[in-house]
């Protein structure tokens, strides 16, 4: 765990000395990541100034210029961190499934990791680059790689604690005996309907 969080550590680090405004989509993939400590970089920076040093922005333009043609800028999120049962202490967790494998309802941890999730302004709810999405039998939740073009599936109204499913305009439901995560009619008198998104700041 200390070995991760050095890497992450480091990688932060980059981040704030070189991408300048791009590492608003750093983070927009990483959330976790902005609250996450990274020392003193004032000589970094002075490393970089002190270099006359190009942008990151001329980078972009002018070497990486066909980077976001084959992996596109991530949109801003919405919200971001644990799904959690409203009121409960259940989470929606992807168990370390990817690519066609079923969400189940699992223990909160704080820890991020399996718990991260976040939706973003295109109405994906993702993990890394993986998507929700109903299955196949059109009401259990499963995670399945995704790009910025698909699976544009969600709204969260935080006032309400709903997670809605957009094209079939049925809500987020879940088990909490049989640990499954689905969607249902939606019902405001349903507690087993009501989430929040709770920030967290773990790696």
């Amino acid at each position: 765990m200390e070995s991760q969080f050095s890497f992450s550590q480091n990688y932060v680090r980059v981040v704030e000395v070189w991408w300048d405004e791009y590492k608003d989509y750093f983070y927009a993939s990483r959330p976790e990541s902005k609250a996450l400590p990274y020392g003193d970089i004032s000589e970094l920076k002075k490393f970089r100034e002190d270099h006359n040093c190009k942008s990151f922005k001329w980078f972009m333009e002018e070497i990486a210029y066909d980077i976001t043609s084959h992996y596109p800028l991530p949109p801003k999120n919405v919200d971001w961190g644990e799904i959690r049962g409203f009121e409960t202490v259940y989470c929606v967790d992807s168990m370390g499934k990817t690519n066609g494998g079923f969400v189940e309802l699992g223990p909160c941890h704080r820890m991020g990791g399996n718990q991260l999730f976040r939706i973003n302004e295109a109405n994906q709810l993702m993990q890394y680059d993986q998507c929700l999405t109903k299955g196949p039998d059109g009401s259990k939740i499963m995670i399945t790689h995704c790009n910025l073009n698909e699976f544009k599936e969600w709204q969260y109204f935080k006032n309400l604690h709903r997670l809605t499913h957009i094209p079939s305009r049925k809500c987020l439901d879940r088990s909490e005996v049989l640990h499954q995560v689905f969607i249902s009619d939606c019902d405001s008198s349903k507690m087993t309907q009501k989430w929040e998104i709770n920030n967290i700041h773990s790696v």
